[in-house]
């Protein structure tokens, strides 16, 4: 039975699949039969923190680890009951978590320290096993209850048989965080980290923390949450965080070549919040913007930077007076800047020019202003203070979904403009450059077949392409794929050329800040760009947009 060479059996065993084959019997069969299973088996592994004593042991037999290729890894927090699921997490429910948090990341980084080789590394999910299945992202029960989708964000509270439930809202305010002990031990063999979106908060001060703990990585992408609305002096504690954090890590990674921090903020437009500073200095640079392009200005090995989030031009460029002390991301090739309409500062790189009236006052949600309460139920009050904040929470007045939706935006060009010189001065001086993104999202408005208007988002922005540019999607040609797939083939034609591409609606820049943006390159390639204007096809969110009508259309 083992007389083929390896390869062959290697090439049968992978077109076996489905529910009837019953893999580990055939790797009974024979060692040549066991090498080809178990490698197939153990190459991409789903692993939950609760499993990591019975994952060591099947692993240490045979080369099963040297099969291993990646890791998707889901943290299991600790149960809780269901007379608390009406009240807000406090300091003791976060000291538990955080307990089982670290353990978790301890646990799983004990059993890799001393693996060789490279590994991928997903931190998929984080979760109680007490929290409802349709509110755990990684259930394929999630976002439908009862065999019907839910609106997760579209309620005041529940009552349940045990009384008041909060649903996710009883941990939003809630970031999971690494304990100083015990110290995590370093894992050379993972060269690519991914921590995605997940069913509780991770704080960007442990996600960037994990980051430090992988001295090998390559790939790094980080997603953290940045949307709190309500909470102002809160969520500039978890920025001025983040900003330490950076400042101390970044700086070590010496191996990575692909960056991409997620600073995640969902599209709101409310504009009494966006007056607010997010900066604990009320400082008029963003010190996070500023943080992430010092820490990565020198690097030797970043080929591709991707920053999502609330910034501002000192991502990009030093300061105000456009004077180049010191060139930096010299081998940086790829750039992707997808900035949030709202400004560090206070206030917006967009401006209100009407509402979309046609759809009914009564949907729509009012204007809420910001509470006057610094910190977050759950922060500092008494228990009373929580259960009454329990008692009278209202989800409308900790979010502005539909009042952004009804909006007619254009550039505020005393705001915005600053940011395009600032991104253009950046590319200007980059002698690697092969492609650069700088785009965000605005209302936008749709019509369906019946003559409703729905409100929707667009793509807002502008790229540059150096010539003969890879014509694939994603990160082998270092495109984000917004550009592709929301402005189609137009996005690739003439590639013999350099190209400076914009979907900026009606909106022109001035011909001072055009000739800027098209001399990108030019001492490389040698000539000044093809300059674009595209129209954004708006197919993707058009369509799930749509795709949510209809569904409520049928129910109703």
């Amino acid at each position: 039975m083992d007389r083929l060479p390896q390869h062959i059996y290697d090439d049968i065993a992978a077109l076996l699949d489905g529910p009837d084959v019953q893999r580990p019997g055939l790797a009974t069969i024979s060692h040549r039969w066991q090498m080809a299973i178990e490698r197939l088996t153990f190459r991409c592994i789903v692993l939950k923190s609760t499993e990591l004593e019975r994952f060591e042991k099947i692993i240490q037999h045979g080369r099963r680890r040297y099969y291993v290729k990646s890791i998707g890894y889901r943290i299991v927090l600790p149960a809780y009951s269901d007379e608390v699921r009406g009240r807000f997490e406090r300091e003791d429910d976060r000291r538990v978590n955080n307990e089982a948090f670290t353990a978790a990341i301890h646990g799983l980084f004990q059993i890799l320290k001393s693996w060789d080789g490279s590994i991928m590394l997903r931190i998929q999910d984080a979760y109680s096993i007490a929290d409802h299945d349709f509110l755990t992202m990684s259930n394929s029960n999630f976002g439908r209850r009862d065999n019907d989708h839910v609106n997760l964000a579209g309620f005041q509270h529940h009552d349940s048989p045990n009384g008041l439930d909060l649903w996710s809202w009883r941990h939003r305010y809630s970031y999971l965080d690494l304990l100083p002990a015990p110290s995590l031990p370093s894992v050379p063999v993972v060269k690519s980290l991914h921590i995605q979106s997940m069913s509780r908060n991770i704080s960007p001060r442990a996600a960037i923390g994990i980051v430090a703990k992988l001295p090998n990585l390559r790939t790094v992408y980080v997603f953290m949450s940045d949307d709190e609305m309500r909470y102002s002096a809160f969520r500039r504690m978890l920025r001025h965080e983040l900003t330490q954090t950076i400042l101390n890590v970044l700086p070590t990674l010496s191996e990575v070549r692909d960056l991409d921090l997620r600073m995640h903020e969902w599209l709101y437009w409310n504009r009494a919040w966006g007056s607010i500073s997010l900066s604990e200095d009320n400082t008029t640079s963003d010190p996070l913007s500023s943080a992430i392009r010092t820490t990565t200005a020198h690097s030797r090995t970043l080929r591709r930077l991707s920053v999502m989030g609330i910034i501002d031009g000192s991502l990009l460029w030093p300061g105000p007076d456009h004077t180049l002390l010191e060139p930096y991301w010299q081998n940086l090739e790829h750039i992707i800047i997808n900035f949030s309409m709202r400004r560090p500062s206070g206030g917006c790189y967009f401006r209100t020019t009407s509402l979309i009236e046609n759809r009914p006052r009564s949907i729509l949600r009012e204007h809420v202003a910001p509470l006057r309460v610094e910190m977050p139920p759950g922060y500092g009050h008494s228990e009373e203070e929580d259960a009454e904040a329990a008692r009278t929470f209202n989800v409308l007045n900790h979010s502005a979904y539909d009042d952004v939706r009804r909006l007619n935006v254009v550039p505020d060009d005393g705001s915005l403009v600053p940011l395009i010189e600032a991104f253009g001065q950046a590319c200007l001086q980059m002698r690697s450059l092969k492609s650069a993104e700088l785009t965000t999202t605005i209302p936008h408005s749709i019509e369906t077949d019946t003559g409703e208007t729905l409100l929707c988002r667009s793509l807002w922005g502008l790229w540059y392409v150096c010539p003969n540019a890879p014509s694939g999607r994603g990160r082998s040609s270092g495109l984000n794929y917004w550009g592709p797939d929301f402005l189609g083939p137009a996005f690739f034609e003439d590639p013999e050329q350099g190209r400076l591409l914009w979907a900026v609606k009606d909106w022109r820049p001035s011909p001072e800040l055009s000739s800027l943006l098209r001399n990108i390159g030019r001492e490389r390639y040698g000539e000044q760009l093809t300059e674009k204007f595209l129209e954004c096809r708006n197919t993707l969110w058009k369509e799930d947009t749509l795709q949510r009508w209809r569904e409520l259309r049928n129910r109703t």
